[in-house]
């Protein structure tokens, strides 16, 4: 009784890891043991049909259901660790199994049954027996048959979705990377941009500087001058030249007695 709470305790503060732990441990337990079954179970379709005696098939049939029930009781622990959908999920995959595995045996216990009803003499009736159990025999050769092509199909549907999703994500990952390379293109434009602008602020710049530092208009005179003046600290004064806008000063005399003076107009 106290072994038993604690197994209960133990059970119930297992954590996500050991959880997973465990899962995994009876999933590969029970798929083991259908490895197994699998096996057995071409044995016992080769005894049915090679025309192996009861004492053969008997003992096959032993050894299969041993591993039939070793299943069943992995597939229950391995159903007890999941959660609800996840038991849905499984239930379903191993429900195609578990159909082939029921007529197998629906098949052994029909073959012994016709078997004990045979006579010992080769009359009508124990041939007619012996095609019964021949075309049990097929048929539980094609139950086989028919389930191995619903788990291919089954896996054939998983590869597509599969590689559906992948080609899904490839062409994901292909526009990601469109978009990044049209991203640095633009990066790259609006620098060039900003340097073709600051290259012309800067000439602009120059320009009005240039035009600053040297006036227009300036006479070549005086062009030399100032470039002599800088030039040549110690060189003389400009004078400029009399030019005809220089003023003539004219001298008018009055004869009146009262202005005896000159007045310079």
């Amino acid at each position: 009784m106290d072994e038993n709470i604690i197994e209960t305790q133990r059970e119930r503060t297992m954590t996500q890891k050991g959880l997973m732990y465990k899962i995994e441990q009876k999933g590969n337990a029970r798929s083991k043991c259908i490895k197994a079954l699998n096996v057995s179970s071409d044995r016992i379709i080769v005894a049915l049909t090679d025309g192996s005696d009861k004492a053969t098939v008997r003992s096959i049939y032993k050894e299969w259901m041993t591993i039939y029930e070793d299943l069943l009781q992995l597939h229950q622990d391995y159903q007890g660790l999941l959660n609800p959908q996840e038991k849905i999920d499984d239930e379903n995959w191993f429900s195609s199994k578990r159909s082939v595995y029921i007529s197998i045996k629906s098949s052994v216990e029909q073959w012994f049954q016709e078997k004990a009803s045979e006579m010992t003499t080769y009359t009508g009736a124990s041939k007619m027996s012996r095609s019964s159990s021949q075309l049990s025999a097929a048929r539980l050769k094609e139950v086989q048959r028919k389930a191995e092509l619903q788990e291919r199909i089954k896996a054939h549907e998983e590869r597509k979705k599969i590689e559906e999703e992948r080609l899904r994500l490839k062409m994901k990952e292909d526009e990601l990377e469109l978009k990044t390379e049209l991203q640095i293109s633009d990066a790259k434009t609006r620098v060039i941009n900003e340097l073709e602008r600051s290259m012309v602020e800067d000439q602009d710049l120059e320009d009005e500087l240039q035009n600053v530092q040297q006036p227009r208009n300036v006479s070549p005179s005086m062009k030399a001058f100032m470039t002599d003046s800088v030039l040549n600290p110690e060189s003389a004064s400009f004078i400029p030249k009399q030019t005809m806008e220089t003023p003539v000063t004219n001298t008018v005399q009055f004869s009146s007695p009262l202005v005896s003076q000159n007045w310079l107009l």
